[in-house]
């Protein structure tokens, strides 16, 4: 034993997102951004960190380089951006190749529109959004528990 375990390093990205995937969903948005935000410094190629990091308010700056990618998180960080819209976000995850993954895209769609919605203060979007991504049954992703959660304390 005593050896350093590198997965449990004070740094490593998973750890820091579960840890803010807890405290996102516990209401402390501050611990959760500056987890996310530590999670992007230890990995910055992780575009999910970043995504939640500014739906939460953190630094819009983080995206641009995620928004160069040419896949589904990159889509959604040109949505972020203003660069897409929310319309062309959801044609872009319903045409996934599978009907699994169109679910899934879906689920995080609607979630994280939800969630800048929320953040703009726009609750009428982000509770249609959150009710979209828990339509989606898609109850393994994070953006289903944060949906559910937020809809849960609107009431």
């Amino acid at each position: 034993m005593g050896g350093r375990v590198p997965w449990l390093a004070p740094r490593d990205s998973w750890i820091l997102k579960g840890r803010a995937i807890g405290r996102a969903l516990g209401g402390d948005r501050a611990g959760a951004c500056s987890d996310f935000a530590a999670a992007h410094d230890a990995r910055p190629d992780d575009a999910y960190a970043v995504l939640w990091t500014v739906g939460l308010g953190g630094d819009a700056r983080l995206l641009e380089s995620h928004a160069e990618k040419n896949n589904w998180r990159g889509n959604v960080a040109r949505f972020y951006m203003g660069r897409i819209s929310r319309d062309e976000l959801l044609r872009i995850a319903s045409t996934a190749p599978t009907e699994r993954e169109k679910q899934e895209h879906l689920c995080e769609a609607h979630g994280y529109i939800g969630l800048l919605a929320e953040r703009d203060g726009d609750d009428e979007l982000a509770s249609a959004s959150y009710k979209a991504c828990v339509a989606t049954r898609v109850t393994t992703f994070v953006e289903y528990a944060w949906a559910e959660a937020r809809l849960r304390d609107r009431h």
